[in-house]
């Protein structure tokens, strides 16, 4: 290994390749040359990045970019980067060509933001020089911040080389992680000490070094330690990019084994930005789409090599290396199918089913009229609501095959999924007296369940299943059960009677001896969950026996048109899923209802979802007082007597009730089940006022009242108390992430999700014990805690700060967050929603001020900050104060025709005390209040020069009433 390594080592040398490398020769200017001309060459533009696209495996398009520094002189021409790269290393110089590459990728990547152009995150190389000529984090972040880049969009690459027994990387490089740049090993597998770099210090993407695949189709041993490399970076959590790809071969090999990145002449050499433009214009190369950059990451992470690649999180197995098992990963976008991979064993065992390629089986699932291609949509789909390993069978000829389905990830309209499959036709699967294949056969072509009951013993089975339309898993429980279960979830209301009639197991041997050809059949409209309507199924009761047992096979089957015209009634089916079914399987509402004595004989999913049950089983036969769940039930069981007795109503009543062991704060409305006159039950529903959807269903959230947090009520309410009788200090925190709408479109909702909870973790620790806290909008928290003074309360909001800067990752994905923070103390107001607003105003302030920090503004930087200060005010824009005129966005982005600042205010001269004015001769920010149609604003305004002119970027909110 140690000659193998030394002969790379050599060969870029000779070659002068590397992370920055090209492989031309060129006649090379002195050392003299290099150094006496490097200022001129960074201030004129002869060292440039040029940029190599980075291509994602599945889809083919560009993810990324690489930017590798190139100096295009006009004396020698281009210069190869071994003519000055080493010099300026050498020289100690070097951090001065990187941050000038830096920059210029920043700006570039500001600009296409302002001018809401498509972006991919580019990778730029450091020196392990930089880290020692300067504080490269801070100096970069500068840079980042000046042009409004948020740092996802810049990875930073390191070689082996660079991190080899320095402290000073080691620890550099875990700040640029900390604060939310992703890290990237360049040069894998081309140093002495690989493994012990993965050991030492976490990265975010691993380059297999391009030597491996100079070797490709020599040495065979090339491809087992691809292969391994990728197999252990699955597991690390690592993502992979092989360099230097420049066959297809060598693409297709690393598609197989799950390499997630690939970059090489194939793709595109590296070119000067025009070249780029060029290959996007021509079509040659198509961008991906940056709110897509999660859900591709997330799809990545299965590891195609792994025993099972369905267990997205599996445990190492080094079993698993150069094993690819049967897998398939197949998104769904907008409804259409797509096969993004396709492993060999999985192609053949679909070759032997008749379909031959990639093309056929998206025809197959794509075709409406396909009754396998339907089914495999409609467990996909499952899979994306449960969250679990949905499972099928099907036959085809005489062979028999498996079929399991996980989700993967959601993005928008896009989903998805990992599938697996197994011949499982000479594997004896079914339990119980009836194991001939010719009648398995048949039975599995012919019905779409299959269950066995032993009446004796009163177990039940599971036996097959076509479609996930049916329970799969039975856990232990009764025949009686499981068909009490189908009845209540899945059969239509209209039919739920004859159903519970036709499946009553105590009257079943009766029904039997008088049915004629000893079995009982009935049709019954189910409901099929993918689609949410209902279709007609024929059930069937067969007597089996063995051995003294007594055994019922139950079936189902579609039901031709025929069989139920007798029983179908027109308007039936839309009237039911409208007004009945949508509510009981689909509304976020606790649903419930009940019999004149109060027991529970139905209830919604939300219902069981809530409380954690599976079935309605749990429930049914019960009272309030049996389940134990509510710490008074009085009020409960005296509301329920009045509408049984009386036909009572009752609306928002506001309760608690104990799940898991928490209290949870509820509203509940219950009414009265009449038939002919006569009081039946009653069916009620219950919001949970603790749940996520009610904190995030608006951005701003009063702290008292029925939409409020209830968390919160109780807490402000004893902090205001404490404070006017005892005069006990407290102060009133809100706290929002920055760029939550970036974010979310960045990165979609369901990371945001998750990256909101992470952040409500770090405002529990930060709180603790010490105060109350709660989530009020969708990135917007409220805190409140005792505070003696204004310095206090600032230290604490600053350790909130602190604590949401320290994320780093979010399910895999680096991230950068920030937040800022608004103040009130009970010194001020003692109105728990004044100090709301007075809060919100400050953290309003806080985000303007930081968001205008500069006066030396580009036109696009003005258009860049305007944009972010008008998802948080309600009107902004720059003002000329020279001319009294007033530009929006869009004008300004444009170079429209401005209008005169005053006329906003409807007024026919400039404002006296003009704040624009004040701030461009003050140099400060300035503000003040104005009002007009009986409405009060606060008006701030920043001094910027643009193009040479002094201006002022204003914002402005209206204020409460009150104010």
């Amino acid at each position: 290994m140690q000659n193998g390594t030394t002969l790379i080592t050599k060969l870029k040398a000779i070659s002068g390749s590397g992370s920055r490398g090209l492989m031309a020769q060129r006649v090379r200017p002195n050392e003299s040359y290099v150094l006496d001309r490097l200022s001129q060459a960074l201030e004129e533009g002869w060292i440039r990045p040029y940029f190599q696209p980075v291509q994602r495996t599945l889809t083919g398009r560009i993810c990324g970019m690489e930017a590798l520094a190139r100096w295009d002189d006009p004396t020698y021409g281009l210069l190869s980067p071994a003519a000055f790269v080493p010099v300026l290393e050498r020289r100690n110089l070097i951090w001065r060509m990187d941050l000038k590459i830096v920059s210029q990728v920043a700006h570039l990547l500001g600009t296409l933001l302002a001018e809401d152009r498509p972006v991919v995150p580019v990778s730029v190389n450091l020196s392990r020089i930089d880290f020692h000529a300067c504080d490269m984090l801070e100096k970069i972040d500068g840079v980042l911040q000046r042009e409004g880049v948020p740092r996802v969009l810049l990875n930073i690459e390191l070689t082996e080389s660079a991190l080899a027994d320095d402290e000073v990387i080691l620890r550099e490089s875990a700040r640029f992680r900390k604060r939310g740049y992703e890290l990237w090993l360049d040069d894998f597998g081309s140093g002495y000490s690989s493994l012990n770099t993965l050991k030492d210090t976490h990265f975010d993407v691993l380059k297999i070094d391009m030597e491996f695949l100079r070797e490709f189709d020599s040495m065979p041993q090339s491809r087992v330690i691809i292969s391994s490399i990728v197999n252990m970076a699955k597991y690390l959590h690592i993502g992979t990019l092989c360099e230097g790809v420049e066959t297809e071969e060598q693409r297709n090999f690393l598609l197989s084994v799950g390499c997630e990145q690939l970059q090489g002449y194939l793709i595109s050499k590296p070119r000067p930005l025009e070249g780029v433009i060029h290959d996007l214009q021509s079509g040659s190369i198509e961008l991906e789409t940056s709110n897509v950059l999660g859900y591709y990451t997330r799809i990545g992470k299965v590891n195609t090599l792994a025993a099972n690649p369905l267990q997205l999180e599996d445990a190492y197995d080094p079993l698993s290396i150069g094993h690819s098992g049967s897998l398939c990963i197949i998104e769904l976008q907008q409804g259409d199918a797509h096969v993004l991979f396709e492993s060999q064993v999985f192609a053949n065992l679909l070759a032997m089913m008749g379909v031959m390629d990639k093309e056929s089986l998206e025809n197959l699932l794509n075709d409406p009229d396909d009754r396998v291609g339907r089914e495999a949509l409609n467990i996909m789909r499952t899979s994306a609501r449960t969250d679990l390993v949905e499972t099928a069978q099907l036959v085809v000829g005489e062979r028999e095959y498996a079929f399991s389905i996980r989700h993967i990830v959601s993005q928008q309209r896009s989903s998805a999924f990992a599938v697996s499959a197994s011949d499982i036709t000479d594997t004896a699967r079914l339990k119980g007296p009836i194991r001939t294949r010719t009648v398995t056969n048949y039975l599995m072509l012919l019905f779409e369940q299959i269950d066995i009951f032993d009446l004796d013993s009163d177990t039940a089975t599971y036996i097959y299943r076509s479609t996930s339309n049916f329970p799969h898993h039975f856990k232990g429980r009764t025949p009686q059960a499981v068909l009490r279960d189908i009845g209540a979830r899945f059969v239509h209301p209209l039919d739920k009677e004859r159903f519970g009639d036709f499946t009553d197991l105590s009257t079943i041997d009766g029904r039997l001896d008088r049915a004629k050809g000893r079995h009982l059949s009935d049709a019954f409209r189910i409901l099929e969950r993918e689609t949410g309507r209902y279709a007609w199924k024929t059930f069937t009761f067969a007597p089996a026996h063995n051995v003294g047992h007594r055994f019922l096979v139950f079936t189902a089957r579609p039901t031709n048109q025929e069989v139920v015209s007798h029983v179908s009634k027109p308007g039936e089916l839309v009237s039911s899923r409208l007004l009945w079914d949508t509510l009981v399987r689909d509304a976020p509402l606790g649903l419930f209802w009940k019999d004149a004595e109060r027991r529970f004989i139905g209830a919604s999913q939300e219902f069981l979802d809530f409380y954690g049950f599976e079935s309605e089983d749990a429930v049914v036969g019960k009272t309030d007082e049996d389940m134990g769940w509510h710490p008074d039930p009085g009020p409960f069981e005296r509301d329920e007597e009045a509408i049984i007795t009386r036909g009572a109503r009752t609306r928002n009543v506001a309760g608690t009730c104990m799940v898991n062991g928490e209290v949870h704060h509820i509203r509940a409305s219950k009414m009265p089940l009449i038939s002919n006159g006569t009081i039946k039950g009653l069916v009620g529903y219950f919001i949970d006022l603790d749940s996520d959807t009610l904190k995030l269903s608006g951005e701003r959230s009063l702290l008292l009242g029925a939409r409020g947090s209830t968390k919160l009520t109780g807490a402000a309410a004893a902090y205001q108390d404490a404070w006017r009788h005892d005069q006990i200090p407290f102060a009133l925190i809100v706290m929002s992430i920055d760029s939550v709408a970036d974010f979310n479109l960045t990165f979609g909702p369901v990371l945001l999700d998750h990256l909101v909870k992470k952040v409500g973790s770090c405002v529990a620790q930060v709180v603790d014990v010490h105060g109350a806290w709660d989530q009020i909008g969708r990135g917007k928290f409220c805190v409140l805690v005792q505070c003696a003074n204004k310095e206090q309360a600032d230290r604490v909001a600053a350790q909130l700060r602190q604590a949401v800067a320290s994320i780093s990752q979010v399910d895999g994905i680096q991230v950068s967050v920030r937040c800022t923070t608004g103040i009130a103390r009970s010194q001020e107001s003692d109105d728990l929603e004044q100090m709301e607003r007075i809060a919100d105003r400050r953290l309003r302030e806080a985000i303007s001020d930081r968001v205008v920090t500069t006066r030396g503004l580009s036109r696009e930087d003005v258009i860049r900050r305007m944009t972010v200060l008008g998802s948080y005010f309600d009107a902004v824009r720059l003002v000329d104060p020279s001319v009294y005129k007033a530009s929006s966005p869009n004008s300004v982005s444009s170079m429209g025709v401005s209008s005169d600042c005053f006329d906003i205010w409807g007024q026919d001269r400039c404002c006296k005390d003009c704040v624009s004015q004040r701030a461009v001769d003050t140099g400060a920010i300035q503000q003040k209040y104005m009002a007009h149609d009986g409405k009060r604003y606060l008006v701030r305004a920043f001094p910027v020069v643009v193009d040479d002119k002094s201006c002022a970027i204003e914002v402005m909110v209206q204020l409460p009433e009150g104010e």
